[in-house]
C-alpha cells in the first residue's frame, strides 16, 4: 500500500496487516485503535488523547515527519517492552526539522511508562528535536523520554552526521554504558551512540502547518483539556 495521503482513524479498530509506505498522514483520534500488524513508512504520526496505539513484536515505524502522542494513559501505549513487543521508532527526515514528543515520567524509568523499544535517528542531514508540546498527564514531574535502545547515526562528515536536538528536555537510554543513563552532550558522536551528533539548545522553531492544525483540532475536539507548553 502507498499512503500520499491520510489514514485517519475515528472509534473502532483498523488493523493494519500489509506494509504502508509514502508521506502522507497518520491519525487515531477519539476512541480508535491502531493495530498495526506490518511495518508503516509515513510522514507525520499522530495518536490523539483517546487513541490506543497496538504494535505486534518486530515492527518498525519510520516517519519523514513528526512522532505526536497526547495519551494520558499508558495502558493506551502497546508499544514497550512492558508488552513483550521490540518495536523500532525510525526517524528519516533529511534536513526537515522532526518532533519527537516526549510523555514520560521522571524517575518512573523504563517500564510501566512512555518508552520506546529503539530509536533510530537516520538518514544524511537528519534533524530530530525532543518536544513536551503536549501534556500527557504526568504534572508531577518533568516530562521525559525513556529509550530503551538509542542510535543516532554518523557519516563520518560532520555535515551529514543526524542530529538529535535535547531542547533542554530530558531522554534516558538503557544502552548507555554506566549506571547513569542521562543522555548528555558528552555523548555527542559516542560509539555507543551510533557517531551521531547531540546537541541541546532550545531554539524556538517555527511549529509545521500540520501541527498547528493538530493544535487547534485537539483542543477543539477535547474542550480544550490539553495545555499547550513553551517547549
Amino acid at each position: 500500500l502507498n499512503n500520499k495521503g491520510k489514514i485517519l482513524g475515528d472509534n473502532g479498530i483498523m488493523s493494519i496487516n500489509q506494509e504502508v509506505a509514502g508521506d502522507g498522514s497518520v491519525r487515531f483520534l477519539n476512541n480508535a485503535t491502531l493495530d498495526l500488524n506490518a511495518n508503516l513508512t509515513t510522514g507525520d504520526f499522530i495518536m490523539d488523547q483517546l487513541a490506543t496505539l497496538d504494535v505486534v513484536s518486530g515492527k518498525t515505524i519510520t516517519l519523514s515527519g513528526n512522532f505526536i502522542f497526547a495519551q494520558t494513559d499508558e495502558a493506551m501505549w502497546k508499544y514497550a517492552a512492558t508488552t513483550g513487543s521490540i518495536n523500532t521508532l525510525t526517524l528519516n527526515g533529511g534536513g526537515f526539522h522532526q518532533r519527537l514528543e516526549i510523555g514520560g515520567k521522571d524517575g518512573d524509568g523504563f517500564s510501566s511508562n512512555f518508552d520506546l523499544n529503539n530509536l533510530t535517528i537516520t538518514g544524511e542531514k537528519s534533524f530530530v528535536f525532543l518536544s513536551d508540546w503536549l501534556d500527557n498527564g504526568h504534572r508531577s514531574s518533568d516530562e521525559v523520554l525513556y529509550v530503551d535502545n538509542l542510535l543516532v547515526q554518523g557519516y563520518l562528515t560532520l555535515d551529514l552526521d543526524a542530529t538529535l536536538n535535547l531542547n533542554n528536555l530530558k531522554l534516558y537510554a538503557n544502552n548507555k554504558p554506566g549506571s547513569d543513563k542521562l543522555v548528555t552532550l558528552a555523548d555527542d558522536q559516542a560509539a555507543w551512540l551510533g557517531g551521531g551528533h547531540i546537541i541541546d539548545v532550545y531554539t524556538p522553531i517555527p511549529a509545521p502547518s500540520t501541527v498547528l492544525l493538530l493544535g487547534s483540532g485537539l483542543l477543539g475536539l477535547l474542550g480544550g483539556g490539553f495545555r499547550l507548553r513553551k517547549k
